[in-house]
């Protein structure tokens, strides 16, 4: 089932369209509402500075739904497998693993189009390997998410849902030595 949008700020583009079809899975554009020479231009792979919480979630739907090889949290080296299937391989420690044996930080991942999170909450390759991501990557396109802070703040302080206070995304990063951190 589908449904058709019209919403007057989401046309940002020229040659855009207002119409867009709302399936369950994913919020895509008509077929001929984005020109072609507007599609596949930045370089791959796409990268995610940001923090967890700012939306990697949805950038991954969102790319996913593009079609593309999409990473989040998770990048094996067989990018068919699923976390469900037993696969596993956090990006934050293939990350360091590559930098480790003197590769670019992407190396010993799975080659995907798009790393929407590459931390883990404990360890953040973003911010730890920033300067091996720019120069091993340098075609790359970088993303760098925002988000209210307050509503951020709430986010990671309620974060993993369930679990005991001390595990908290907040509780965490003060324990952790994170480059610039004030903690």
């Amino acid at each position: 089932r589908s449904h058709q949008v019209e919403d007057s700020s989401i046309s940002q583009l020229p040659g855009m369209s207002n119409n867009l079809i709302v399936t369950p899975d994913c919020l895509k554009a008509r077929h001929d509402t984005v020109p072609e020479s507007l599609f596949l231009k930045l370089p791959k792979p796409y990268i995610n500075l940001g923090f967890p919480k700012i939306g990697t979630s949805s950038l991954w739907k969102f790319f996913k739904c593009g079609g593309l090889v999409s990473s989040h949290y998770h990048c094996p080296q067989d990018t068919s497998c699923r976390t469900r299937d037993g696969c596993s391989e956090f990006c934050a420690k293939c990350t360091k693993l590559s930098v480790e044996s003197g590769l670019s930080p992407l190396s010993k991942c799975g080659k995907y189009d798009v790393y929407t999170q590459l931390d883990d909450g404990w360890y953040f390759p973003q911010i730890e390997l920033l300067e091996q991501f720019v120069h091993g990557h340098p075609n790359a396109t970088f993303f760098l998410t925002f988000r209210n802070m307050t509503k951020w703040y709430h986010s990671i302080s309620n974060w993993p849902p369930m679990k005991a206070p001390r595990s908290k995304l907040d509780r965490r990063w003060k324990m952790e030595n994170i480059t610039g951190s004030p903690s």
